[in-house]
């Protein structure tokens, strides 16, 4: 059996990082597009309440009319953002991304304990890699914008934790 090279191992533990990494991001992606759904539709649901008061004359006019304008734009902006899909999108990428992250885990193991050849830890890391552009890809096709500050808290964070797990010593 070939040994892991250096290399290989190293290409392994980086992608291990940026997939950690990755799952953060599109977990608090996932979680922020949620919350500003669940916003406009609790605003939304305040606006229509108004609204529904003002039909039967209890509030004065100027309240009815801007109740009836801040409707409407509540209902476009939710329309033109699709905060709920996005939510979704961003879920799916997370999940898979979490899958991707157990099964580089489980080829770190072999890696760091010499039961992987060089040649299938290789075909194993760019099927990895393959799987976590095509699923990342989507958020691109759904116009969602990358946060870069995110980004780097959420590198931050996986670097952290996964020095702190598979820290030697």
């Amino acid at each position: 059996m070939e040994a892991v090279t250096g290399a290989t191992r190293n290409a392994v533990w980086q992608e291990m990082l940026d997939v950690a990494r990755l799952v953060r991001y599109y977990d608090r992606m996932a979680r922020r597009q949620q919350q500003r759904h669940l916003g406009i539709r609790i605003v939304l649901f305040a606006s229509a309440t108004v609204g529904v008061a003002a039909a039967i004359d209890a509030l004065p006019e100027a309240v009815r009319i801007a109740s009836g304008a801040l409707i409407a734009l509540l209902v476009a902006w939710d329309f033109l953002a699709d905060y709920a899909n996005k939510a979704a999108i961003l879920g799916v990428i997370r999940g898979e991304c979490s899958e991707v992250e157990d099964d580089l885990a489980e080829l770190w193991g072999k890696v760091q304990s010499d039961s992987a050849d060089d040649g299938d830890a290789g075909r194993v890391l760019a099927g990895l890699k393959r799987r976590v552009t095509r699923v990342t890809a989507r958020a691109g096709a759904a116009n969602i914008p990358t946060n870069e500050r995110l980004n780097v808290r959420c590198e931050e964070d996986a670097f952290k934790s996964l020095s702190e797990r598979y820290a030697e010593g």
